[in-house]
């Protein structure tokens, strides 16, 4: 099959871009070299927990086929996206040897086609990662030229777990650093059919993309940590309502309401891991990472917040049942959950422990194995429990709550139910 696109990379991001081009009609030849994953993709189900992608495959399976060879994938289209992790090193930087060794296979490619085949990088690299390290290294070590043989742009992913198939179709903004017009107009002509929502397409060169991808979560986190420590104060002040000052802070266009609910810690894949690297940035470039720290000790302290209250709230015959492991709804990601990092500090306790989730039970139990009690079921995970945290939104929660006869503590650090709808015999505690 001849492929309008290629894609590098069929993990939680890629697999859900690839076939969020096929659901717009595109050729899509798809990358990746964990076999399991390939088999299971070429047999029409899909590895990752995401709305909407095992559907879109189905109704669009013809339009692409899935290998490990990315030779015959560049062999066979003219475009190839690069959507492969960047782990973080100990430095805090975003580790390029998984986009190095795909760019070693496309150039090797490259040099017998005829056509000049342009490269899209999608994952998160450091700055002047494109210009100072992977130019040089495509045109030193197989005498391919820039815009003879190849072009090269950064399009980075703006996406979040838990909706990334929706974002892909009906992204906020399109970040599209390019090294020449019609690497630009080809990468443009993608957009306008891939996406639902006509984004407004920033062009810019390649270096300030790289960092406006770097930017863009930091000053995600800093909207975060100021929600939360402003939290912090109004707990202490009765008679004052975080939800109104931070709703009202919101209405205004020059800050918006998202990203301003005062509550637990931010966890994820990304946001702690790009602070690292922003933190790596400020190191190296200003000699000083205050900012970074701030953010961080911020972050932590919601932590510490979190497990003081509960810890005020038991004693050693408690049973504790904590609902919501995934670091936000709808995702099967518990990496720097607040949840699992309060379990990492309640165990030591020796009391009872239930979790729920409905998605996220089989990456817990990798991390705690029997060390605490599993429940898919709701009503079963809060039958014998003497204090409830409810750590995500969960849909009819209130009222299997409600049928309980016993008495219960609730901590709602979210302020996901309203406490006047409560039995009396819930105690709804004030989390300060």
């Amino acid at each position: 099959m001849k492929a309008d696109v290629s894609v590098i990379g069929l993990g939680k991001l890629g697999q859900c871009l690839a076939i969020s081009l096929i659901h717009k009609k595109f050729k899509v030849i798809g990358v990746d070299n964990n076999l399991k994953v390939i088999n299971s993709l070429g047999n029409g189900k899909v590895t990752v927990d995401e709305p909407k992608v095992q559907k879109a495959l189905k109704e669009n399976f013809k339009n692409i086929i899935f290998t490990e060879d990315i030779g015959f994938a560049v062999r066979n289209s003219n475009i190839t996206i690069i959507i492969v992790g960047t782990p973080s090193d100990t430095y805090g930087k975003f580790s390029n040897k998984y986009v190095k060794s795909c760019l070693k296979d496309i150039s090797k490619t490259i040099v017998d086609k005829k056509q000049i085949h342009h490269i899209v990088i999608s994952s998160t690299v450091m700055p002047n990662s494109i210009d100072k390290i992977f130019i040089p290294y495509i045109e030193n070590n197989f005498n391919l030229k820039k815009h003879e043989h190849y072009s090269i742009s950064y399009c980075p992913e703006l996406v979040a777990l838990g909706s990334v198939f929706n974002d892909f179709l009906n992204p906020g903004m399109i970040i599209m650093g390019c090294s020449n017009e019609k690497a630009s107009k080809k990468i443009r002509k993608i957009y306008n059919k891939w996406t639902d929502n006509s984004p407004e397409i920033l062009e810019m060169n390649i270096l300030n993309a790289e960092i406006t991808k770097v930017a863009f979560n930091v000053y995600l986190t800093s909207k975060i940590t100021f929600a939360n420590n402003l939290y912090n104060i109004v707990n202490k002040l009765d008679g004052a309502n975080i939800d109104t000052i931070t709703n009202s802070l919101g209405m205004d266009y020059r800050i918006s309401r998202y990203f301003m609910k005062g509550g637990l810690s931010f966890g994820g894949t990304c946001f702690p891991r790009d602070i690292k690297a922003y933190e790596y940035l400020n190191k190296k470039y200003i000699k000083d990472t205050t900012y970074t720290d701030t953010i961080v000790k911020i972050n932590n302290r919601q932590d510490k917040l979190l497990y003081n209250v509960v810890i005020k709230n038991v004693n050693k015959f408690s049973t504790i049942s904590i609902l919501g492991l995934s670091f936000k709804p709808n995702t099967n990601v518990v990496d720097e959950s607040p949840s699992i990092k309060l379990l990492a500090s309640l165990i030591k306790l020796k009391n009872k422990i239930n979790v729920f989730d409905s998605k996220a039970i089989s990456n817990t139990k990798i991390i705690f194995g029997n060390k605490i009690n599993y429940f898919e079921k709701l009503d079963l995970a809060i039958k014998d429990a003497n204090l409830i945290v409810l750590l995500n939104p969960i849909g009819n929660f209130k009222n299997i709550l409600n049928k309980t006869k016993r008495k219960i503590k609730l901590i709602d650090p979210w302020r996901l139910i309203d406490k006047s709808k409560l039995a009396k015999n819930i105690e709804y505690i004030h989390y300060k």
